[in-house]
């Protein structure tokens, strides 16, 4: 059926079906006309009484005005009559119901008067109390020069400046705060000389900018403070804040600027001053980093392109020809790093063991003053044998005559001293500061132990054994460990108890043996120790043992579980010279690095940044540049040189692994030493009440047989 619609009904009834006539269909018709008009009137009752109860905003209130107090109060403060105005406004916060704002007012006014009338104590206390008032008064610089000032006055400058550092390096401190902070307390450490703390709170508040626009106000400000120091200042300064270099703040612009200091005056050449401004800018963590970038192409065009000429005296043939080859491998690296970042050094290699190599050393220019090598002490000889040398020679020898180190030749090369020294530090380091030298009875064994001795003296250690042994008799070796360690021998043990046990051996006097011989002799040795029932000693050995065991020597580990060796060459650490190396050597697809490339490589490196000397140059002058070399990348253990030009390389220390070599890790090394005491310690005790249990033998003389 279809479903028909009123066409003329209203627009709010076009869905209202047809009405029915009669009484009934009449009042459905005039509800449903009255229902729009009673919705329209219940909306318009409601829309007045929400309109009547709307929140009404509230009336302007008059500002309560100042009382007489407080208006005298402030023609004190004005007048700058300091005495009644501190009097009045503490009279004034007297007062009941005071607003923050006047509370404020009063404080800051009495603080001020307080500071004015030299009332310091008065003055810390008010400053204290405006901040509690105010907690967003520390965000103030205002308040913070006036708490330093009262401070300084009642507790000493100190207080003053641990406040100043507080702030200037806490990471809530807001800009606008900590910056006049540092600057506040920078400037008096630079003016009394404390150059270690100037340098620490410059790096702390560099860390702490936010943004370059921070960071670039700290380094602009650093620079003023600096560039026209005097030299004494510069030297003191230099001496107290340790290596400048290109990674850290303030390190990095220390040596920005005493480098170009330098250059202007004629100190070092182009070349040496180009890679250390050229490794600043390489750096790239400054944020005036394209400010030195435009100086340093300013300076190139000046200048020109660096150029330098080295010599490198190494073995290229022969049996040492190995060790040469690996040399010129890592200086063909550092040649083509140096390239690479816009500079030029020119290496000239000779052959030792070449016949004529005397007469190419001196053809070589007169202005190549600096020379590597030579590698063998009779190459050094050969040379000390021709007239007096006017160059340079930083030789690969461990040691040189005492009249010639720092004089005529310099080291590039760990000592003898190095070894030892780094040695006994690790043994100190595990608590063991008494030590025995166990020495073969040759040159080399001698030497080593001799200069084991002097480091022990030298760093508190006690020598409490010391012998030797025939280096061709290995088996008469458990006899000399033997004697070594004071066992006794088993018949006059028998006779002195009168029983078949043996005499328990005294407890050796020494924690530490040192054994200053091949890797492949210790491994013959030191199971003579364990034979002996001896497994608690650290053994330290010298650098041949990392040597061999860098080279894949076998090892037999469990003699050498509780053992130490240095060396120059740690390639399983993370070092930026090293990486470099590394890097050069892949991208150019040759072998990997090894001790004697990193040699060569951190040469070329080194005489790149130290700069040749010029001709005629003296010892002392040598020295002196030589000591204040710094900020250098090392891929092996990094040189420094005393004022006398003497070397010092502090190696690092190993422990002996099947198949390498790993860094010492002497927390666990040290807790592996106590594992081993206590199990020695229960072994013997078991030992011990195994033999008191058991029946004595009965002796029958021959009188009852």
């Amino acid at each position: 059926m279809i479903r028909a619609y009123d066409q003329t009904a209203p627009r709010h009834a076009v869905f209202a079906p047809r009405t029915q006539t009669g009484a009934n269909g009449l009042y459905t018709r005039r509800r449903a006309l009255m229902m729009p008009q009673k919705l329209c009137l219940i909306c318009l009752i409601g829309f007045v009484l929400i309109s009547g109860c709307a929140v009404k905003p509230p009336l302007p209130t008059q500002e309560k005005p100042p009382t007489a107090l407080e208006e005298q109060a402030a023609r004190m403060w004005q007048a700058q009559n300091y005495a009644r105005s501190l009097r009045l406004y503490q009279e004034l916060l007297q007062t009941q119901d005071l607003d923050q704002e006047t509370q404020r007012t009063a404080w800051r006014r009495v603080s001020r008067s307080a500071l004015e009338l030299g009332r310091f104590e008065r003055a810390v206390q008010s400053l204290r109390q405006w901040a509690q008032v105010d907690p967003k008064t520390r965000e103030n610089w205002t308040w913070h020069e006036l708490y330093t000032q009262a401070l300084g006055e009642t507790e000493g400058a100190q207080k003053a400046r641990e406040h100043l550092h507080t702030v200037a390096v806490a990471p809530n401190t807001v800009w606008s705060v900590r910056r006049p902070a540092a600057e506040r307390l920078t400037t008096a450490y630079w003016q009394q000389g404390s150059f270690a703390r100037f340098a620490a709170v410059q790096s702390a508040v560099h860390q702490a900018a936010s943004t370059p626009e921070q960071r670039k106000l700290i380094e602009s400000s650093l620079l003023e403070t600096v560039q026209d120091a005097p030299e004494a200042q510069w030297q003191n300064l230099l001496d107290q804040i340790g290596p400048l270099g290109p990674k850290r703040y303030p390190h990095n612009i220390l040596q920005w600027v005493w480098t170009r200091r330098q250059l202007a005056e004629e100190r070092i050449g182009w070349a040496a001053a180009w890679h250390r401004l050229e490794a600043v800018v390489r750096g790239e963590t400054l944020a005036l980093t394209p400010v030195f970038r435009e100086t340093l192409d300013a300076l190139r065009q000046e200048y020109g392109t660096p150029e330098q000429e080295i010599g490198l005296l190494v073995p290229l043939s022969g049996s040492y020809a190995r060790f040469g080859r690996d040399i010129v491998r890592g200086a063909s690296a550092a040649q083509w790093q140096i390239s690479r970042h816009g500079g030029k050094i020119t290496v000239h290699v000779i052959n030792t063991a070449a016949e004529n190599w005397q007469h190419q050393l001196n053809r070589l220019p007169e202005n190549i003053q600096l020379i590597g090598g030579p590698l063998r002490q009779s190459s050094w000889k050969a040379i000390t044998q021709l007239a007096p040398t006017k160059r340079a020679f930083f030789t690969f020898l461990s040691s040189l005559p005492a009249s010639t180190e720092g004089r005529q030749a310099w080291r590039f090369f760990a000592s003898t001293a190095d070894q030892s020294r780094a040695l006994v530090k690790a043994a100190s380091a595990l608590g063991i500061d008494k030590i025995a030298i166990l020495y073969p009875q040759e040159t080399f064994g001698r030497r080593m132990a001799a200069s084991f001795w002097e480091q022990s003296r030298q760093h508190n250690a006690t020598i409490t054994g010391l012998a030797h042994y025939l280096p061709d008799a290995p088996t008469r070796w458990s006899g000399t460990v033997g004697d070594f360690l004071r066992v006794p021998d088993k018949e006059t043990s028998s006779e002195t108890t009168g029983e078949g046990n043996q005499t328990a051996r005294p407890e050796p006097d020494f924690g530490a043996v040192f054994l200053p011989d091949t890797l492949s002799k210790a491994q013959l040795m030191v199971p003579n120790f364990f034979y002996h029932d001896e497994d608690r000693l650290l053994f330290l050995g010298p650098r041949l043992w990392s040597q061999a065991l860098a080279r894949g020597a076998d090892l037999e580990q469990r003699y050498f579980r509780l053992a130490l060796t240095p060396g120059a060459w740690s390639p399983g650490m993370q070092r930026t010279g090293l990486d470099a190396l590394r890097q050069e050597l892949e991208m150019s697809g040759l072998p990997g690095p090894n001790f004697w490339s990193g040699l060569g490589y951190d040469f070329v490196r080194f005489a790149a940044r130290f700069d040749d000397p010029a001709p005629g140059f003296t010892a002392d002058e040598l020295n002196s540049r030589l000591h204040a070399f710094s900020g250098f990348s090392w891929a092996l253990a990094p040189i420094q040189w005393d004022r006398e030009g003497h070397a010092r390389q502090d190696l690092f220390v190993f422990q002996p692994v099947s198949g390498g070599l790993r860094p010492a890790n002497l927390d666990a090394l040290g807790r592996r030493l106590e594992r081993t005491k206590k199990a020695h310690a229960a072994r013997r005790q078991a030992r011990n009440d195994s033999n008191s249990t058991q029946p004595k033998e009965q002796t029958v003389s021959s009188s009852e047989q």
